[in-house]
């Protein structure tokens, strides 16, 4: 077996619920003409409606695929854990709290914007990324 992946959109749900998302990643599948019954693997953050036992994204899926694998996102796990270390070590927070600033602070002032592209010799400076936390 070949394992394949490939980008299929951005895809606009009116709700958050299990059914909803289950049926979203079912159309998509109809849409892109792909049997749903080949998807072999699929991992999904911790919330419930995504990863419920019961009436989650992941159950739904099991029901129509039962030879297929759930995992759960370590990812997302790792990066909710590194947040709390951050809010409750007060060196991070503020370290984090610094840079945040300095993103801020170049990126509202094109005339900064220039000064750092010619300190760091870069040639296409579109925007500096904030960081951004999980939800």
């Amino acid at each position: 077996m070949e394992i394949h992946a490939d980008f299929l959109g951005f895809y606009n749900a009116p709700d958050s619920t299990g059914e909803t998302r289950f049926k979203c990643i079912t159309d998509v599948f109809l849409r892109q003409n792909i049997p749903i019954e080949r998807l072999k693997g699929y991992c999904f953050d911790g919330a419930s409606n995504m990863s419920g036992q019961f009436s989650g994204v992941q159950a739904r899926l099991k029901e129509v695929c039962s030879d297929s694998l759930f995992v759960n996102c370590a990812n997302h796990s790792l990066d909710l854990v590194l947040q709390e270390v951050g809010r409750e070590v007060s060196l991070v927070a503020e370290t984090l709290n610094f840079v945040q600033g300095i993103a801020t602070v170049i990126r509202e002032s094109s005339k900064r914007k220039e000064l750092y592209v010619s300190m760091f010799g870069c040639d296409d400076v579109v925007n500096i990324l904030t960081i951004c936390p999980t939800r």
